[in-house]
Protein backbone atom coordinates (compact mmCIF):
# COMPACT_ATOMS: atom_id res chain seq x y z
CA UNK A 1 0.00 0.00 0.00
CA UNK A 2 1.55 3.71 -1.05
CA UNK A 3 2.07 6.39 1.46
CA UNK A 4 -0.02 9.71 0.52
CA UNK A 5 2.80 11.61 1.71
CA UNK A 6 5.39 9.67 -0.83
CA UNK A 7 3.16 9.92 -3.50
CA UNK A 8 5.67 12.64 -5.90
CA UNK A 9 4.23 12.86 -9.48
CA UNK A 10 7.39 12.76 -12.17
CA UNK A 11 7.37 14.04 -15.57
CA UNK A 12 9.30 11.42 -18.00
CA UNK A 13 12.55 12.31 -19.36
CA UNK A 14 14.40 9.59 -21.68
CA UNK A 15 17.74 10.52 -20.57
CA UNK A 16 16.62 10.07 -17.22
CA UNK A 17 13.75 7.37 -16.77
CA UNK A 18 14.32 5.32 -19.94
CA UNK A 19 15.27 2.42 -17.68
CA UNK A 20 12.05 3.06 -16.33
CA UNK A 21 9.98 1.79 -19.41
CA UNK A 22 9.68 -1.96 -18.52
CA UNK A 23 7.67 -0.71 -15.09
CA UNK A 24 5.57 1.21 -17.67
CA UNK A 25 4.65 -2.29 -19.12
CA UNK A 26 4.45 -3.67 -15.87
CA UNK A 27 1.21 -2.03 -14.97
CA UNK A 28 -0.13 -1.85 -18.53
CA UNK A 29 -0.37 -5.71 -18.20
CA UNK A 30 -1.39 -6.00 -14.75
CA UNK A 31 -4.25 -3.56 -15.33
CA UNK A 32 -5.43 -5.45 -18.55
CA UNK A 33 -4.94 -9.10 -16.37
CA UNK A 34 -6.41 -8.44 -12.84
CA UNK A 35 -9.17 -5.48 -14.09
CA UNK A 36 -9.66 -6.81 -17.76
CA UNK A 37 -8.98 -3.25 -19.09
CA UNK A 38 -9.24 -2.63 -22.64
CA UNK A 39 -5.57 -0.64 -22.94
CA UNK A 40 -4.48 -0.72 -26.37
CA UNK A 41 -3.61 -4.42 -26.00
CA UNK A 42 -5.84 -7.62 -25.33
CA UNK A 43 -4.97 -11.46 -23.64
CA UNK A 44 -2.95 -13.59 -24.64
CA UNK A 45 -0.32 -10.21 -23.79
CA UNK A 46 2.87 -10.49 -26.28
CA UNK A 47 5.63 -8.73 -23.53
CA UNK A 48 7.68 -7.84 -25.96
CA UNK A 49 4.63 -5.75 -28.16
CA UNK A 50 4.16 -3.94 -24.99
CA UNK A 51 7.63 -2.98 -24.35
CA UNK A 52 7.65 -1.75 -27.59
CA UNK A 53 5.03 0.18 -27.82
CA UNK A 54 5.92 2.03 -24.48
CA UNK A 55 9.62 2.59 -26.26
CA UNK A 56 7.76 4.60 -29.05
CA UNK A 57 5.49 6.51 -26.03
CA UNK A 58 8.83 7.49 -25.30
CA UNK A 59 9.70 8.82 -28.03
CA UNK A 60 6.52 11.15 -28.92
CA UNK A 61 8.37 12.51 -25.62
CA UNK A 62 11.23 13.32 -27.16
CA UNK A 63 9.87 14.60 -29.89
CA UNK A 64 7.47 17.17 -28.00
CA UNK A 65 4.36 15.15 -28.90
CA UNK A 66 3.67 13.74 -25.29
CA UNK A 67 4.23 13.99 -21.90
CA UNK A 68 4.12 11.21 -19.63
CA UNK A 69 3.46 11.11 -15.88
CA UNK A 70 4.48 8.68 -13.08
CA UNK A 71 4.58 7.74 -9.91
CA UNK A 72 7.23 5.69 -8.08
CA UNK A 73 6.06 3.48 -4.54
CA UNK A 74 7.48 4.81 -1.66
CA UNK A 75 9.69 1.21 -2.25
CA UNK A 76 11.26 2.63 -4.93
CA UNK A 77 10.92 0.24 -6.97
CA UNK A 78 7.68 -0.45 -7.77
CA UNK A 79 5.81 1.77 -10.08
CA UNK A 80 2.65 3.34 -8.52
CA UNK A 81 1.25 4.66 -11.58
CA UNK A 82 1.40 6.52 -14.97
CA UNK A 83 -0.60 8.96 -17.04
CA UNK A 84 -0.01 10.57 -20.49
CA UNK A 85 -0.83 13.46 -21.92
CA UNK A 86 -0.68 13.26 -25.95
CA UNK A 87 -0.52 16.94 -27.78
CA UNK A 88 -1.37 16.29 -30.95
CA UNK A 89 -0.56 19.30 -33.66
CA UNK A 90 -3.67 20.70 -34.90
CA UNK A 91 -3.70 24.33 -36.35
CA UNK A 92 -7.63 24.18 -35.57
CA UNK A 93 -7.30 23.04 -31.73
CA UNK A 94 -3.57 24.04 -30.30
CA UNK A 95 -5.60 24.49 -27.09
CA UNK A 96 -6.34 20.52 -27.17
CA UNK A 97 -4.58 18.06 -25.30
CA UNK A 98 -5.70 14.00 -24.47
CA UNK A 99 -5.73 12.35 -21.69
CA UNK A 100 -4.34 8.60 -22.03
CA UNK A 101 -3.48 5.38 -20.09
CA UNK A 102 -4.21 6.50 -16.58
CA UNK A 103 -3.20 3.10 -14.90
CA UNK A 104 -2.70 2.66 -11.55
CA UNK A 105 -1.06 -0.28 -10.02
CA UNK A 106 -3.06 -2.94 -8.30
CA UNK A 107 -0.62 -2.34 -4.93
CA UNK A 108 -1.08 1.17 -4.86
CA UNK A 109 -4.53 1.86 -5.52
CA UNK A 110 -7.32 3.61 -3.27
CA UNK A 111 -4.49 6.24 -1.78
CA UNK A 112 -5.35 8.88 -4.30
CA UNK A 113 -2.54 7.99 -7.06
CA UNK A 114 -5.01 8.33 -9.78
CA UNK A 115 -5.58 12.26 -7.77
CA UNK A 116 -2.04 13.17 -7.91
CA UNK A 117 -1.04 12.47 -11.43
CA UNK A 118 -4.50 13.65 -12.98
CA UNK A 119 -3.36 16.81 -11.18
CA UNK A 120 0.24 17.04 -12.56
CA UNK A 121 -1.49 16.12 -15.76
CA UNK A 122 -3.58 19.34 -15.47
CA UNK A 123 -0.23 21.40 -13.97
CA UNK A 124 1.39 20.50 -16.90
CA UNK A 125 -1.26 21.10 -19.79
CA UNK A 126 -1.79 24.46 -18.33
CA UNK A 127 1.75 25.02 -18.78
CA UNK A 128 1.48 23.55 -22.15
CA UNK A 129 -1.42 25.82 -23.07
CA UNK A 130 -3.90 22.90 -23.41
CA UNK A 131 -6.52 24.11 -21.38
CA UNK A 132 -9.38 21.88 -23.26
CA UNK A 133 -8.19 18.10 -22.16
CA UNK A 134 -9.90 15.57 -23.82
CA UNK A 135 -10.51 11.69 -21.72
CA UNK A 136 -11.39 8.80 -23.86
CA UNK A 137 -12.85 6.13 -23.11
CA UNK A 138 -13.67 2.57 -24.94
CA UNK A 139 -16.62 1.78 -26.37
CA UNK A 140 -17.06 -1.46 -24.80
CA UNK A 141 -16.54 0.07 -21.37
CA UNK A 142 -19.16 2.60 -22.50
CA UNK A 143 -21.63 0.23 -22.91
CA UNK A 144 -20.64 -2.06 -20.00
CA UNK A 145 -21.70 0.75 -17.51
CA UNK A 146 -24.43 2.75 -19.67
CA UNK A 147 -22.25 5.80 -19.69
CA UNK A 148 -23.92 7.92 -22.46
CA UNK A 149 -21.04 9.00 -24.19
CA UNK A 150 -18.05 7.55 -25.40
CA UNK A 151 -15.81 10.69 -24.68
CA UNK A 152 -15.16 14.08 -21.92
CA UNK A 153 -13.63 17.31 -22.48
CA UNK A 154 -13.17 19.71 -19.75
CA UNK A 155 -12.14 23.37 -19.70
CA UNK A 156 -9.17 24.00 -17.40
CA UNK A 157 -9.71 27.07 -15.19
CA UNK A 158 -8.50 28.20 -12.40
CA UNK A 159 -11.35 26.07 -9.89
CA UNK A 160 -10.38 23.37 -11.37
CA UNK A 161 -12.46 22.24 -14.59
CA UNK A 162 -15.85 21.58 -16.12
CA UNK A 163 -16.87 19.20 -17.44
CA UNK A 164 -18.13 19.46 -21.21
CA UNK A 165 -21.10 17.07 -21.57
CA UNK A 166 -22.45 17.08 -17.86
CA UNK A 167 -21.40 17.70 -14.35
CA UNK A 168 -22.22 16.44 -10.86
CA UNK A 169 -23.02 18.36 -7.71
CA UNK A 170 -19.23 17.65 -5.84
CA UNK A 171 -16.40 18.09 -8.67
CA UNK A 172 -13.13 18.10 -7.59
CA UNK A 173 -10.35 19.57 -9.09
CA UNK A 174 -8.70 15.99 -9.90
CA UNK A 175 -12.00 14.47 -11.51
CA UNK A 176 -13.65 12.38 -8.66
CA UNK A 177 -17.06 12.76 -8.92
CA UNK A 178 -19.30 12.36 -6.53
CA UNK A 179 -23.08 13.01 -5.71
CA UNK A 180 -26.01 12.70 -8.90
CA UNK A 181 -25.77 13.52 -11.95
CA UNK A 182 -26.99 17.10 -13.25
CA UNK A 183 -27.03 18.90 -16.72
CA UNK A 184 -26.08 22.34 -17.15
CA UNK A 185 -28.42 25.23 -16.15
CA UNK A 186 -30.82 22.86 -14.67
CA UNK A 187 -29.31 22.27 -11.27
CA UNK A 188 -27.64 24.86 -8.59
CA UNK A 189 -24.68 23.36 -8.94
CA UNK A 190 -24.88 24.57 -12.99
CA UNK A 191 -26.67 27.87 -12.69
CA UNK A 192 -23.96 30.32 -11.14
CA UNK A 193 -21.07 28.92 -13.33
CA UNK A 194 -20.31 30.69 -16.90
CA UNK A 195 -21.13 28.39 -19.94
CA UNK A 196 -17.87 27.72 -21.90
Amino acid sequence: MEDRKAMEPTIFDMEKHNLLLHLFADVHIACIKQDHTIATFTPPLDRDRIDSWWRKQAHQVSAGDRDIIFIIASDGRTLAGVVMLSKPYWETGPFRGYVEKLLVSPLCRRVGVARALMLKVEEVAREKGRTLLVRLRSMARVREKGIPFADTEYRLTDAGYRNRKSCRSDVSKAGVYEGKKHLYGDCVCCADRPVL
